[in-house]
């Protein structure tokens, strides 16, 4: 519906989210990751991996890449809080700071990428797993893009950083996520 002010999209004029379902796209594309890390996390300390669901692990095996067994164990351990398995794309949220893009470095477009929901009165938080951003001509990984939604919004990053962690190309990182 046009609402008559000028230089105003009218409703009839803008893509529903119903009509862009009917669209070819392919916003759950994941790649596959190598399962090694899951492996070595779960015999590590298997009295932690018996008590999340086998759906959740399913889910966190195919879709959340990790390189390292503490990172398995925080994404265990964040379900195991309350956090809730979700698809969402960092864009769609408001993200603007840094391009999101693929392994391959190739922007995400429309793909939702995994995500672990909070929500608790008076807390909401979102957090994605193993997310490349792209500050200009390289990309670069971080373990997690936060998004506190609620007392107040703000955007991070989380770094799992455990003994064998490579601190060179930390600062680099740092500055690249600190720019205004």
């Amino acid at each position: 519906r046009c609402h008559g002010i000028k230089g105003l999209a009218c409703t009839t004029e803008v893509l529903r989210k119903k009509d862009l379902r009917a669209l070819p796209l392919r916003p759950y594309e994941s790649a596959k990751y190598n399962l090694a890390a899951w492996d070595r996390a779960a015999a590590c300390r298997p009295g932690l991996y018996r008590k999340i669901d086998p759906d959740s692990l399913a889910w966190l095996r195919r879709f959340v890449r990790a390189d390292s067994t503490l990172e398995c164990h925080l994404w265990v351990i964040l379900l195991l809080a309350g956090g809730q398995r979700r698809w969402a794309n960092p864009h769609e949220c408001g993200y603007r700071n840094l391009p999101v893009v693929d392994d391959h470095g190739d922007m995400i477009g429309e793909r939702l990428l995994p995500c672990i929901h909070f929500k608790r009165p008076g807390f909401e938080t979102v957090i994605w797993p193993q997310v490349w951003l792209r500050p200009g001509k390289f990309s670069f990984r971080v373990d997690a893009l936060v998004v506190r939604v609620t007392p107040t919004p703000h955007w991070g990053a989380l770094e799992v950083d455990g003994p064998g962690h490579d601190h060179e190309k930390d600062d680099f990182r740092t500055a690249q996520l600190c720019e205004d």
